[in-house]
């Protein structure tokens, strides 16, 4: 086949397949789902679809209802579905209950039909459980933002690698983000007059002018920068997000800051940082914010810089599973070689040559590698998650996370974005 027709073809295609889509969903738009009591209604023996409802063993009140809206065709939703299938024993013995949808129907209404009418008027009877409109499950989209060096934000969006990222640009066509929620980040400080993080930092570790200190611009930017901003260079994976910065310091300073991050409404505190030796002081403090329902994000100690595991302090990365640990991958998924305490890692999000936001004079935006910046990509995760639900636990969070990273080899997990 030469060149020419293959490409008719493909052409022609493309039609049958739009065309038949196009048709499923007008058929799916005349479509009513509902739910009835056992064994009220049942189709003649043999068949799963019928348009003859004289046929169809129903209680008079339903069959009223449905001859009134001239329905065309009545089809088992489940046909191959049996009751004995409601309780399975899976492979690792959980009890899996399901519904017994035996007594789902799909109706089919004739095109213009009123779908509202109908459901209404089947709700009030006593037999149906419920009604509801039947729906396409259409892809999600995605959000690109108009950033200058979005491209290069490969743990936004991966164009090397494709799937090796926490698929932001497609949470981002659910939720930017809410203002209404405060990610705590106890660090250097941040800058609150960067052009992508103006309007949303406050707290006695803002700062406006130039710094050399630029650790907590940077963490604050992978977490929380506007996206698609008029002069903006990089997206935030959280947009809405605003940011409450305090400074670390000695273990007093940094548990004051912890507490600040907490009384001032923070959900999530990121904390890209550790101390030599454990600290009772320190202890309590992260303790109490967790108590307080705030999700603690640690990054991952380093090793010595030649792959030596441990020998930079685990703490407060070890203090317990309350903690969010997070390592770092690569642009291809694997993990970064100077990431320690593997053996505690919760979830590693990407954490190589990260581009974010900087304090410098004159040099807005800086690469930055390191568990340091792998953190925030997790903690800005879990407030656009509250901006979907709200009613999320700190240990909610946790375990979303976890469950749905995929699986990378050692350490673990690559983060991929959740939305519940």
């Amino acid at each position: 086949m030469n060149t020419l027709n293959e490409l008719l073809l493909t052409i022609i295609l493309l039609f049958c397949f739009a065309g038949y889509a196009i048709a499923e969903n007008d058929l799916v738009d005349r479509q009513v789902i509902v739910m009835f009591e056992y064994t009220m209604v049942s189709l003649p023996d043999q068949t799963v679809r019928t348009d003859r409802i004289d046929q169809v063993a129903m209680p008079d009140d339903v069959r009223s209802v449905l001859m009134e809206a001239s329905i065309q065709e009545i089809e088992k939703g489940f046909p191959e579905f049996r009751s004995a299938d409601t309780l399975r024993v899976l492979t690792d013995n959980r009890i899996y209950r399901v519904p017994d949808w035996t007594n789902l129907f799909i109706i089919t209404l004739p095109e213009k039909a009123n779908r509202d009418s109908l459901i209404v008027n089947l709700e009030r009877l006593p037999d149906v459980v419920y009604a509801e409109k039947n729906q396409m499950a259409v892809p999600r989209g995605e959000v690109i933002p108009s950033d200058e060096h979005f491209d290069e934000q490969w743990g936004l969006k991966n164009l090397q690698h494709l799937g090796v990222d926490i698929r932001a640009t497609y949470a981002w066509a659910i939720t930017t983000g809410s203002n209404n929620n405060i990610l705590g980040v106890v660090d250097s400080g941040v800058q609150s007059s960067h052009v992508d993080l103006t309007g949303k930092v406050s707290g006695p570790g803002a700062f406006t002018g130039s710094s050399t200190e630029e650790h907590g611009t940077m963490v604050a930017g992978v977490a929380a920068a506007h996206g698609d901003n008029p002069g903006g260079g990089i997206a935030g994976v959280d947009w809405g997000v605003q940011v409450h910065a305090e400074e670390k310091g000695d273990l007093t300073v940094t548990a004051q800051a912890i507490d600040g991050a907490v009384s001032a409404g923070a959900i999530v505190i990121n904390n890209s940082w550790g101390v030599a030796n454990s600290s009772t002081t320190l202890s309590s403090a992260l303790r109490s914010a967790y108590e307080a329902g705030v999700l603690l994000v640690h990054a991952n100690p380093y090793n010595d810089g030649f792959g030596n595991p441990n020998l930079t302090s685990d703490y407060p990365n070890n203090l317990g599973p309350w903690i969010m640990n997070v390592g770092a991958i690569e642009i291809d998924g694997d993990p970064w070689w100077n990431t320690g305490s593997k053996s505690f890692t919760d979830v590693a999000a990407p954490g190589v040559n990260i581009i974010s936001t900087s304090s410098r004079s004159g040099e807005p935006h800086r690469f930055g590698t390191g568990t340091s910046y792998a953190a925030p990509f997790v903690s800005g995760t879990a407030t656009l998650m509250l901006s979907v639900n709200p009613n999320l636990k700190n240990y909610d969070l946790k375990q979303v996370l976890m469950r749905t990273a995929s699986r990378y080899p050692d350490p673990g997990h690559a983060l991929k974005l959740a939305m519940v």
